[in-house]
């Protein structure tokens, strides 16, 4: 099927998709959910008239909800609740079993916008060639409670034009909390790079990225501008076309130069930063010497510390939760993004040594593992040690109560 053409350019477009993903350890409450999405989507009103045209995507054909959106709140519950999967993965529901105002649940709620080819094509299917969907999530996670509205397809040309595209993709991040990276690309695109599935990145048009370092890291052929409390990647000037090997191209170098900074597989520790518990925080302070939150960035890779007699740095963790699968099951886990930490720390380090300091003895050894069976990083570059938590920690008191005596 040939793409539909946007008359006023005189070139084929392609459906994309913009998504808009935050961080944060405490999910959405349905209540705050339902502000949430009315908010946003009152906000996408004032952009573009087509958010006031919306329909529920029925199975057999598409009902046409009020500008006002009336009934949206009943929607998302429907939508959380369609079937008892989705209840099984919430907390704190109605006395009658069903989710109240303060249910969560650990995949989150979402909503999703999608265009549709025209009112006499009764399909179902959620996005159309030369469609656009935008993804409103409640939580950092993939999720299979939510619904899907849809935008009609009369002027939705203008929707791919890249000052607008910017503008949704602000307007989202900015709205939802805990936002670290947005992206807008199209899946034709991403198929047409062959890349493997798990490449968090590939193939993407517009990506942006709360690392505002990220621009001093990035080659002269490489496009990207400010954005937010961030930077903008742009991988190709118009949305990316399959034909284009201009485009291909493109997105090829993309993919290899975000590879190379470990911003594409594993790399969520990365965009929002690897959690700590208090004895954590402790255990780093206690063998960095460095205030807590304050790190040694070498390139876009933050250290936790540096030793300036042995011209070292260093990284200290206890990697609480790492389990190491067995070599043939594959990566998986926290075993994906250990082996992306070291490997983006190698490639900043520039020759510099580094230390590893892990204070649980299984966490250790899983790591010596991982890095031998799946690197070829040798100890003269990172050199993992273990230091026993418990030691550091008593003997760090004991020396505080003798300074306090």
């Amino acid at each position: 099927m040939s793409l539909p053409m946007n008359e006023s350019k005189g070139r084929q477009i392609q459906k994309f998709g913009i998504t808009a993903v935050g961080y944060d350890n405490r999910p959405h409450t349905l209540s705050e959910y339902l502000t949430f999405s009315r908010t946003l989507l009152e906000k996408l009103q004032e952009i573009h008239p087509l958010f006031r045209r919306l329909a529920v995507l029925g199975k057999d054909d598409y009902q046409p909800i009020s500008e006002d959106l009336e009934g949206l709140d009943a929607l998302i519950v429907d939508g959380a609740i369609r079937s008892a999967d989705n209840l099984k993965d919430c907390q704190n529901l109605a006395p009658d079993g069903l989710p109240g105002p303060d249910t969560t649940n650990n995949i989150g709620f979402r909503v999703s916008y999608f265009s549709y080819a025209d009112d006499a094509e009764r399909s179902h299917r959620p996005v159309h060639e030369g469609g656009i969907k935008l993804t409103i999530r409640g939580s950092d996670s993939g999720c299979c409670s939510y619904i899907g509205l849809a935008l009609p397809s009369d002027g939705y040309c203008d929707l791919h034009e890249p000052a607008m595209v910017r503008r949704l993709l602000a307007l989202i991040a900015e709205h939802q909390r805990g936002v670290t990276y947005g992206r807008v690309g199209s899946h034709d695109f991403t198929k047409a790079l062959e890349q493997d599935r798990f490449d968090l990145f590939a193939g993407e048009w517009l990506l942006y990225f709360k690392l505002p370092q990220l621009s001093d890291c990035l080659p002269d052929d490489i496009s990207h501008e400010p954005f937010l409390d961030g930077v903008l990647l742009e991988t190709t000037p118009h949305p990316p076309q399959v034909e284009n090997p201009t485009d291909i191209a493109a997105g090829k170098r993309m993919y290899e130069v975000l590879d190379e900074l470990g911003l594409m597989r594993h790399c969520l520790q990365v965009l929002n930063g690897w959690p700590h518990d208090e004895e954590e925080t402790r255990y780093q302070q206690i063998l960095t010497g460095a205030p807590e939150g304050r790190k040694y960035r070498v390139g876009c890779v933050d250290f936790d510390g540096y030793d300036a007699e042995r011209k070292t740095l260093l990284f200290t963790r206890l990697f609480r939760g790492l389990k190491r699968y067995p070599k043939g099951w594959g990566i998986r886990g926290l075993d994906g993004p250990v082996l992306n930490e070291a490997n983006r720390q190698v490639n900043a380090a520039q020759g510099y040594p580094i230390e590893w300091h892990i204070g649980l003895k299984e966490p250790y050894e899983k790591v010596r593992e991982l890095l031998a069976d799946y690197t070829d990083i040798t100890e003269e570059q990172l050199r993992v040690i273990y230091t026993p938590l418990e030691p550091v920690l008593r003997n760090f008191d004991q020396e505080s109560d003798k300074n306090h005596t």
